[in-house]
């Protein structure tokens, strides 16, 4: 009794026609039309990786120029001619292994013999597989048979390494690139086998396979044969998984969850466990990488499950764990492990970039989208720096008195400068009104925050009365344009003429105030000019932020500024607009001489002092800075914290 030959599945389903080239539909066209206009070339060079189909296409393509019913399009496999082919046993069709008649003794045996006639076929054809092994005798023995062979003859090469073919070669050949096959074509192609196998499938095991082949269908078939011999005809992932000495799912769930949770001691432990289980971390590193390639396309559509590597009960443990986070953090995570895959295959020591690796993983965050971050931020900012102005007016009377004097000179410019505003021009130093036929004038952006510390409000008298329950506001910022009160215009004792220095502004009756301001009220009176100033004039105040003002009568203004804002308001357009706002602000039109002094970092000034240098701004506290709104807003949002206070080099 003779014993059937088991066939492996890579040779019993070889493709025999060019219709069963899958994922190589090109190419078969393109052989088939030269096949059919009589324009067959005498040599031909088939080149990528293996297990493409390189050979078969080889033989196939011999089969139709050499059927009886032919040459044809497509060989009809029944003649002699096709299954002598087909069984590897044509007379006219000469296979050589390029790796084991590399030398130039074969070529020339070759070359004697391409003189005789084909015995029963149209063509005798060489298929020379593995050419690029040929050495470099023997490819310049090939050179001449290669460029003017005999009209019978027909030479076919494959190769895994085209460039390592000689140029001389490939000059002389039609050149087709077999590239690697798609997953979804060699995951289609094992149901068809296995449908005509009968084997049953669970989901996700021919994507794995597929995953696993590397675009090879050969190396697909060869797996399935192996599973198949532990499986038997049903065949799970888990079995395919076991055979093929592929990492647990559970393993690759495992890391993925506690990477997810933060947990880096657990993650660091599983990579313990799995080294002492023998596995190869290297192979591990790279089939979670398409773990998570899995995990990515899973988040994006519930469309690409069959294009998975997983099953179906993976598939519902991972789907609690994708809700968690976002669709911009598994493509962080997927990124991140791509790029210290590269790392960890390269690596002498793989379990330390291993761990390495997962420390920063685990560090990963849900990211959020910039773009409605910086609207919330700026949003905040413009609600903290727009003044809200009371409903009852007699809420004012709860500021200390230095607060509602402060309001009241801004609120000057209403009834002083109704013919236009102050400083509306360039710095030309050029005033007058406005025609009336103008454009309305935009609204002022709003003044930035000046920070009051009410504790130190308490040595200024408030005679306006009790202060309500209701603690005061901590900023305060200039509001709409009212009247001022009567108390707080200065007496007048003089007059004067001073329109060069407030630029032609007429203040009504000129008012003079020639008095020293008390040191201990020179900052908090500077401060409020400073308020004063950002809602006239925001180049000005921007100037002026960090400035302050020598002791000494109010008609010399005497301020220390740093050095970039001396050089910028030391021209006669920004001295004028200077002064008109100081008189302004003072509520008289006496003349005022200005003096820029330079603020030194320790302090000192630098141009002529003649009351010497003055000391040291005091810094403010930890808890005045913390109070700002713009920096509450950005430490509630960020966690951060004051840390240290330093005085920024002007």
């Amino acid at each position: 009794m003779t014993e059937t030959v088991y066939q492996v599945l890579a040779r019993k389903w070889r493709p025999q026609r060019f219709a069963e080239l899958a994922g190589l539909e090109h190419i078969a066209r393109t052989l088939q039309n030269a096949i059919r206009a009589n324009r067959v070339g005498h040599a031909f060079l088939f080149t990528g990786t293996r297990g493409v189909g390189k050979t078969s296409a080889a033989r196939i393509l011999a089969k139709a120029l050499n059927c009886r019913r032919g040459p044809a399009p497509e060989p009809c496999n029944q003649c002699g001619n096709c299954l002598a082919v087909t069984a590897g046993n044509a007379a006219d069709v000469i296979e050589i292994d390029g790796a084991s008649n590399r030398g130039v003794g074969e070529i020339r045996l070759l070359r004697d013999n391409v003189t005789y006639l084909p015995q029963t076929s149209p063509y005798k054809i060489y298929i020379i597989d593995e050419v690029h092994m040929l050495t470099p005798e023997a490819f310049n023995a090939l050179l001449k048979t290669l460029e003017e062979p005999p009209a019978h003859i027909k030479f076919i090469m494959a190769t895994t390494d085209a460039h390592k073919v000689p140029m001389t070669i490939l000059s002389r050949c039609q050149r087709f690139d077999f590239g690697r096959l798609t997953g979804a074509t060699i995951a289609a192609t094992l149901t068809e086998i296995g449908r005509r196998e009968d084997l049953t499938f669970a989901a996700g095991t021919v994507e794995l396979l597929a995953r696993e082949a590397r675009g090879s269908m050969r190396d697909a078939l060869s797996l399935l044969d192996q599973v198949r011999s532990y499986a038997g005809d049903m065949i799970a992932v888990e079995d395919l998984r076991i055979a093929l000495g592929l990492i647990e799912a559970r393993h690759n769930f495992g890391l993925l969850e506690k990477l997810v949770k933060g947990d880096l001691g657990g993650a660091i432990f599983l990579v313990d466990e799995l080294e002492r289980a023998g596995v190869d971390l290297k192979k591990f590193v790279e089939d979670f990488l398409f773990y998570l390639r899995d995990v990515l396309f899973l988040k994006i559509s519930g469309e690409l499950k069959k294009l998975l590597g997983i099953g179906a009960d993976d598939i519902a443990r991972l789907e609690p764990l994708l809700a968690e986070r976002s669709l911009a953090y598994w493509q962080q995570l997927f990124d991140l492990w791509q790029t210290h895959y590269i790392k960890i295959k390269a690596s002498q020591s793989p379990r330390l970039t291993l761990e390495s690796s997962l420390v920063e993983l685990g560090m990963a965050r849900d990211l959020q989208p910039l773009g409605p971050l910086l609207e919330r931020l700026e949003g905040h900012l413009s609600q903290a720096s727009a003044f809200a102005r009371p409903a009852n007016p007699s809420v004012l009377s709860s500021e200390p008195r230095r607060v509602r004097e402060a309001v009241a000179k801004a609120e000057v410019r209403k009834a002083a400068s109704a013919p236009g505003r102050l400083g509306a021009g360039s710095w030309s130093g050029e005033r007058g009104p406005r025609p009336s036929s103008a454009a309305p004038e935009m609204p002022p952006e709003p003044p930035p925050f000046v920070y009051d510390d009410l504790s130190r409000s308490s040595s200024v008298s408030d005679d306006a009365g009790p202060t309500p329950a209701a603690a005061p506001s901590r900023f305060i910022a200039a509001p709409d344009p009212v009247a001022p009160p009567a108390s707080f215009r200065s007496e007048t004792v003089g007059g004067g003429d001073c329109s060069g220095s407030a630029g032609g502004k007429d203040f009504g009756s000129p008012q003079v105030l020639n008095q020293t301001v008390p040191p201990a009220n020179l900052e908090l009176q500077w401060r409020d000019f400073l308020v004063f100033v950002a809602a006239r004039e925001a180049r000005l105040g921007a100037l002026l932020q960090r400035s302050r003002r020598e002791v000494g009568a109010a008609e010399r203004l005497r301020i220390k500024v740093a050095p970039h804002a001396r050089l910028l308001l030391d021209n006669p357009g920004a001295r004028s607009d200077l002064l008109a706002l100081w008189a302004e602000f003072l509520g008289h039109a006496e003349c005022v001489e200005l003096e820029l002094l330079e603020l030194k970092p320790g302090g000192e000034t630098s141009g002529p002092v003649r009351n010497g240098g003055g000391s040291r701004r005091p810094l403010p506290s930890k808890e005045e800075i913390f109070n700002d709104p713009s920096i509450r807003f950005i430490s509630d949002r960020f966690g951060g914290r004051v840390v240290e206070i330093k005085a920024r080099r002007p």
